[in-house]
């Protein structure tokens, strides 16, 4: 037994030799003839395709003080509207209590790539970023604003991956030096898409099917992006311009659809699936004298509005004793804004909005038991105003601006159409001074 165990281990240590030696040989041949030194060139290298990249962005700081406590998110620079009034034991309003901060988050790095002509497109992608984070948790962390791939000819522009929905055109967007940009009084939404475009010297034609990542909905489980999946469908939107003149002033409108599916299983383990359809829609427009005095001007009409930071939402329209099982109803908000900007050096603007909570096309059922069944943002608000006028200073690189930002909203009591009745208005004014570097 110990001659065979013997026997065995020499083999073995003899094998092991003769592999390293091997080994030893082939990387001295690998090394004379450089072949671990060999560059395999990859079909996407620059020598092949040769892709121009440009970098840009700016730094942006700013003081903000509030004049009373407000919605808002990051831990108070992005603000939606003032809360409702708080009493304490002696009636005293909680809420009226102001507060202060400076911030730095809103500074934003871009990368814009050019690339060789694909068929008879040009190719272009985009990535920006900024330090907003994607929840009060992730603040001063990078997240990802627009990642798209762009394929333009002269009347076709295919776009694929995550930018401005339709409904907010940077073009159409208020110039705020807020970030919220005339948020929630103005659709305010980026998505995962795969959009279309039609354009010619005066006519441009969107249609777009999109998915929903950040601007998540309100249901039974809280906010989450679960809703919009269930549904199986994409959100689809069509959209046309017409322009005219080398002024760039247009008008355009569009169109949009989407489902949401509250849930799958009702309280009482039940299957429980039943989507509801939204519709919403837009008409803006700009027009411009001597392209220096430009006016913005823009009418939303939305369905379950909480899907663009809009005021809105849904409820339960129907339950069934037996099952839980549940039918739902969109809340309708109308919202129009305007803004007048007077381009220079100095460069002073207004941007006033309204928004206003008109209610459900049928009935809803508040609360079931002690759960509340109306889901959304601001349910209890029947108007939002918001008047903001500033002035920005550009110096080359260099801007600064100051703003004044008062938003009023009047709070009252849903009624069984979801429309608030006997509403009280509560204000807050909100002062911004902000320092711009771009590069």
């Amino acid at each position: 037994m110990n001659r065979f165990l013997t026997k065995k281990i020499f083999f073995i240590l003899a094998l092991f030799n003769t592999s390293s030696s091997f080994a030893d040989e082939f990387s001295q041949i690998a090394e004379k003839e450089n072949m671990l030194d060999h560059e395999v060139r990859h079909v996407w290298s620059q020598e092949k395709l040769p892709i121009r990249i440009d970098i840009s962005g700016y730094v942006k700081a700013e003081a903000i003080f509030d004049s009373r406590q407000d919605f808002t998110e990051r831990d108070g620079h992005f603000l939606f509207f003032p809360l409702n009034r708080q009493p304490d034991v002696l009636g005293k309003d909680i809420n009226s209590r102001g507060d202060f901060d400076e911030y730095a988050i809103q500074t934003r790095l871009r990368f814009e790539a050019f690339g060789p002509e694909v068929g008879c497109t040009k190719s272009r992608s985009y990535i920006e970023g900024d330090f907003f984070g994607t929840t009060d948790l992730t603040l001063d962390t990078y997240r990802l604003r627009h990642a798209y791939l762009e394929l333009d000819s002269p009347e076709f522009t295919f776009l694929a991956g995550q930018t401005w929905h339709p409904m907010y055109f940077p073009v159409e967007a208020p110039d705020t030096i807020s970030f919220n940009t005339g948020t929630p009084i103005d659709p305010y939404s980026r998505n995962p898409q795969f959009r279309m475009v039609y354009h010619n010297q005066y006519l441009d034609i969107v249609g777009a099917a999109m998915g929903f990542l950040n601007h998540n909905a309100f249901g039974p489980l809280g906010q989450s992006n679960q809703y919009f999946r269930d549904a199986m469908m994409p959100d689809l939107h069509l959209q046309a311009r017409v322009k005219w003149d080398e002024t760039q002033n247009f008008i355009g409108a569009g169109v949009d659809v989407m489902r949401i599916c509250p849930r799958l299983v009702s309280n009482l383990d039940y299957k429980d699936v039943n989507p509801f359809t939204a519709w919403s829609a837009i008409v803006y427009s700009r027009f411009s004298y001597h392209n220096h005095i430009i006016l913005y001007s823009k009418f939303t009409y939305a369905e379950n509005a909480t899907m663009w930071a809009m005021i809105g939402g849904y409820g339960v329209h129907s339950v069934n004793p037996l099952t839980d099982s549940r039918t739902y109803t969109p809340l309708r908000t109308l919202s129009f804004w305007s803004e007048l900007i007077f381009q220079g050096w100095i460069e002073p603007a207004l941007f006033i909005g309204y928004a206003k909570n008109i209610g459900a096309k049928k009935t809803i059922i508040p609360n079931i038991g002690t759960e509340i069944t109306i889901y959304g943002l601001g349910t209890n608000i029947s108007t939002l105003f918001r008047a903001s006028p500033r002035v920005r200073w550009y110096i080359k690189s260099f801007v600064a601006g100051v703003e004044i930002e008062y938003t009023r909203a009047t709070y009252g009591t849903p009624n069984n159409y979801g429309k608030v009745e006997d509403a009280i208005p509560v204000g807050n004014t909100r002062f911004l001074f902000a320092t711009y570097y771009i590069f």
